[in-house]
């Protein structure tokens, strides 16, 4: 009896230690948001419950990848805002100069931009690269983990994604 219950404390305890990006899983509810945006003023809240669809992208400015990206991600929100699409980027930058890259590159977006130390983001794990997007659905499931990031190819998939979402009932 006690070997079972020290195999389950361990693995109890494993689980505990698991990083929090292990047990984020696609189809399961997806962590909410708080940030405060680059203005250093308005705070963000995306709520782990129901609503609009939501893109959460992790980026950086000296990333080439984020810089074709955006732009992309901008036609995208400017195109489905209207109908349900809510998109944060968050900049993972932290050096002075990296930070005043990515106010600039955000004065080109219509969508909110926050540092990463600015916001409560812990519940989508580490982020190991840039890009790195998630896509929540109307009933606050994460859709998609994009941990590796959106190749530009992907948009035209993206939008397909963001559309049939977009389509769903929103939640009463």
């Amino acid at each position: 009896m006690t070997f079972f219950r020290t195999t389950a404390l361990c693995s109890l305890l494993m689980l505990l230690a698991m990083p929090v990006s292990a047990r984020l899983q696609t189809g399961g509810i997806a962590p909410a948001v708080s940030a405060t945006l680059l203005d250093g003023k308005t705070r963000l809240h995306f709520n782990a419950g129901r609503g609009p669809v939501r893109i959460v992208v992790f980026w950086a400015s000296w990333c080439s990848s984020c810089r074709q990206e955006l732009p992309q991600l901008e036609k995208l929100y400017r195109t489905y805002h209207g109908q349900g699409l809510e998109l944060l980027a968050v900049s993972v930058d932290e050096e002075k100069d990296d930070i005043a890259a990515a106010r600039h590159v955000a004065e080109r977006l219509s969508f909110p931009v926050a540092l990463e130390d600015a916001a409560a983001v812990d519940g989508f794990g580490r982020i190991r690269a840039v890009p790195t997007l998630f896509v929540i659905d109307r009933q606050g499931k994460l859709r998609l983990d994009g941990r590796e990031g959106l190749q530009s190819e992907d948009i035209p998939a993206l939008e397909k994604l963001l559309k049939s979402l977009l389509a769903e009932a929103p939640p009463s």
